[in-house]
């Protein structure tokens, strides 16, 4: 399974484990180019897997909540499954969106997501193209690297 471009915001869980991802038995996933804001869970606010979920591979990724301990322990959780978070590609910062309170998940100036995503050409065996964002514009508009999330980066 691939969990690609994508912007998880105030979910939470009724299961205890994983407030935007739970990977369940015998899952082996690709997670990139991902958002995560205040979501919540017992465990593992962004992403749990079981453990019996295969290799999980996490990479191009910001997570954050406010008013919390963001640590990776918090935001990732896994029992005896394969877990692997790019500590060279993945944040745990505030993703400075436009306005979450108004629901605007885009980048604004200055945000940690901008230029810090995998290029859409890294997912080219995909069905659908990565090569717009949510909003059909297309990624990378500035710079060499898609940005981080649903939307790529555009000033107002």
């Amino acid at each position: 399974m691939r969990i690609v471009n994508n912007t998880f915001v105030g979910n939470t869980t009724v299961t205890g484990s994983g407030g935007a991802v739970w990977l369940q038995a015998g899952c082996a996933a690709e997670i990139a180019n991902n958002a995560f804001l205040n979501n919540e869970a017992a465990q593992g606010w962004s992403i749990a897997s079981l453990s019996s979920a295969f290799d999980v591979g996490v990479s191009h990724t910001v997570a954050f909540r406010e008013n919390a301990s963001n640590t990776v322990a918090n935001h990732f959780s896994e029992a005896a499954s394969t877990l692997t978070l790019d500590s060279q590609t993945c944040w745990l910062s505030d993703p400075a969106f436009v306005s979450p309170a108004t629901g605007d998940h885009r980048p604004s100036t200055g945000s940690p997501c901008i230029d810090s995503g995998a290029n859409p050409g890294t997912f080219q065996d995909l069905a659908t193209p990565l090569s717009v964002d949510l909003d059909g514009r297309v990624r990378p508009r500035f710079g060499t690297a898609a940005d981080i999330g649903a939307y790529e980066f555009y000033p107002y």
